[in-house]
C-alpha cells in the first residue's frame, strides 16, 4: 500500500480512506478486479484472526518459582512476532497479589519469548521485591 494523502491508501485498484471511525473503500472498475479478490481483501480487513493467533491461556509449564514469587510467562503474537508479557504473583498476608507486566521486546519464536519473559520477571523481582505490588 502506498500513501497518497493523509489517511488515504491505494493498493491494487482499491482506494482506502480513513474518515474518523469510518473506512471508505472505493474500487476502480477500470482495474478489472475479480469479485473473489475484492472479497478476499475485505475479509483480510474485517475477518477474524486465525485460531493460532488468538490469545492463549498461560501454560503452567511456562511458570517458575523465584524467591517465593511465581512468574508466569504469557507472550502473545503481535505483528508476526511474540511480545514479552507475563505475571508475577505472591501470597502476602493471605491475599494473592498479582502484577502484570508487558514489555516492548519482541521475539521470533514463542520459546525465546518465554525464556526472556521469565528472565525479565526475575529482574523485576530483584529490583523491586514486594514493592512491585504497590
Amino acid at each position: 500500500m502506498s500513501p497518497s494523502a493523509a489517511g488515504d491508501f491505494a493498493a491494487g485498484g482499491f482506494h482506502l480512506r480513513a474518515v474518523r471511525a469510518i473506512l471508505i473503500v472505493t474500487v476502480n472498475v477500470d482495474d478489472a478486479i475479480s469479485p473473489g479478490a475484492a472479497m478476499s481483501f475485505l475479509k483480510s480487513l474485517f475477518g477474524r484472526r486465525a485460531a493460532s493467533e488468538e490469545a492463549k491461556a498461560p501454560d503452567p509449564a511456562h511458570a517458575m518459582d523465584y524467591k517465593s514469587f511465581v512468574i508466569t510467562a504469557a507472550p502473545f503474537k503481535n505483528e508476526g512476532q511474540f511480545q514479552t508479557a507475563g505475571t508475577i504473583e505472591k501470597d502476602i498476608d493471605g491475599t494473592r497479589q498479582v502484577h502484570k507486566f508487558l514489555r516492548a521486546d519482541r521475539h521470533a519464536s514463542f520459546e525465546d519469548a518465554v525464556a526472556f519473559t521469565l528472565r525479565k520477571g526475575c529482574q523485576i523481582i530483584d529490583e523491586q521485591g514486594d514493592r512491585v505490588f504497590r
